[in-house]
């Protein structure tokens, strides 16, 4: 019996499951030298992106489901198709906690989508999958992952210097989570 896509509905927007017609979006947004400001270049060349759809849409059908890497599908105008804003995912790494990160084409900067996909999908962590503790790992210098997370009720837990190496330098990681009664909290205030 095969299991139906997955669907996660926002106010403006779906987060479903990436189909092999994402393929060129995903390149393209992972190519975009806004994009990879914060990536290695190998971690940006176009075969790994073609294969990290592929692994994508592999793990939506395992089961028990570890990975919810999402395809953000903003609606379409009358007449035309849906269009690939980016992705969001979630990702459980042991049980009771996950990791989250998203992405997003820049077209689709500066629009808070970012911010509304990774609330759904942190909401989707701790009251669907019951988790305790949801985290982001990002790098110091992406100041807008930093906000990102911050906006959301992420606090940094923990910071790791020189913990990357790539475009001839060092880079420290910072780590920032929410555990489940923090963010649950959170919500009964903006309610």
């Amino acid at each position: 019996m095969s299991q139906s896509p997955f669907l996660l509905q926002t106010p403006r927007f779906s987060l479903t499951d990436f189909r092999p017609s994402d393929t060129d979006d995903y390149v393209a947004m992972a190519t975009d030298a806004k994009y990879q400001r914060f990536y290695s270049e190998a971690d940006c060349e176009e075969e790994k992106m073609c294969a990290l759809v592929a692994l994508f849409i592999q793990q939506a059908t395992e089961r028990p489901r570890q990975a919810y890497q999402l395809a953000i599908r903003w609606p379409a105008a009358e007449g035309e198709s849906e269009q690939f804003a980016g992705t969001a995912g979630l990702r459980i790494v042991r049980p009771g906690e996950a990791s989250v990160g998203c992405g997003l084409a820049r077209a689709f900067h500066g629009q808070a989508i970012a911010d509304e996909a990774m609330s759904a999908l942190i909401h989707y962590g701790f009251g669907t999958l019951g988790l305790n503790r949801i985290y982001a790992e990002t790098l110091a210098d992406n100041r807008a992952a930093m906000a990102l997370c911050r906006r959301l009720g992420l606090e940094v837990s923990e910071r790791i210097a020189d913990h990357y190496h790539f475009k001839g330098r060092p880079w420290d990681a910072v780590i920032l989570s929410v555990q489940r009664e923090q963010w649950l909290n959170r919500a009964q205030i903006r309610e």
